[in-house]
């Protein structure tokens, strides 16, 4: 069990596994072979916290479904409000990456793809566009678009960072975002601790070491904290 499962054993939110491979194995899949963490949380398996700091509410999931009609009969999308603001903030998405007014957002499946609008998330840290059409267009067939193929527990969402790492010779980190997911929503962290954007986070270990970045958590207490001992537990092939 990696230090990190070990540590939270036991608190609220955190998956009772012997390790977060098992879980990850573990998790509901949709029909393309894709990680369900909606149902996963329905199920009971998981119960991630909505903020950092203990005893503080998130935000009740907004109740608003919106349709998103193209011109192409049977590839209209339900958007749905609640299932989206279970794990984000509203200003995750608006106004920096949807404005809030009906028809201001050019969405294309080109657009996702480059990473605009839902491509944000769906590709990076969610279900990928090309192997799960149907979880979006409900009028798409299950079996129309094979599944992604994905290694057994693998679950996207790896980031490395390495703006200073292998400067000051230490390996890059990979952080891996599904198993931090098992604990916090998305909202925890973002916008406010991390913008949701590639390269805009400085992350320093001076940082770290005075409670800010990681160290909000990495502190000791609510996860391993920064000394000689843990560099390791971050710094390796193998992430945190």
């Amino acid at each position: 069990m990696s230090r990190a499962a070990d540590q939270h054993e036991g608190q609220a939110g955190t998956p009772h596994y012997k390790s977060y491979e098992a879980l990850s194995q573990a998790l509901p899949k949709d029909a393309m072979g894709n990680p369900d963490w909606d149902a996963a949380v329905r199920d009971g398996l998981l119960d991630p916290l909505p903020a950092i700091d203990p005893g503080v509410p998130g935000e009740p999931p907004l109740l608003l479904d919106v349709l998103f009609a193209p011109k192409v009969a049977g590839l209209q999308v339900v958007f749905s409000h609640e299932t989206h603001t279970y794990w984000l903030s509203c200003d995750s998405c608006h106004p920096s990456i949807t404005a809030m007014q009906a028809g201001a957002n050019p969405i294309t499946m080109e657009k996702i793809y480059n990473g605009e609008y839902c491509g944000r998330c769906h590709g990076t840290v969610a279900f990928e566009v090309e192997s799960a059409c149907s979880r979006c267009h409900e009028g798409v067939a299950i079996n129309a678009i094979q599944p992604a193929g994905n290694d057994a527990g693998e679950v996207l969402g790896d980031i490395v960072i390495d703006r200073h790492s292998s400067t000051n010779y230490q390996p890059a980190v990979v952080f891996r975002h599904w198993k931090h997911r098992m604990h916090f929503r998305c909202s925890a962290c973002h916008p406010r601790v991390f913008e949701m954007r590639a390269g805009a986070n400085e992350i320093t270990m001076d940082a770290l070491l005075t409670g800010e970045s990681c160290g909000r958590c990495h502190d000791g207490l609510r996860a391993f904290g920064v000394a000689f001992e843990t560099c390791s537990d971050c710094h390796s092939h193998g992430g945190p």
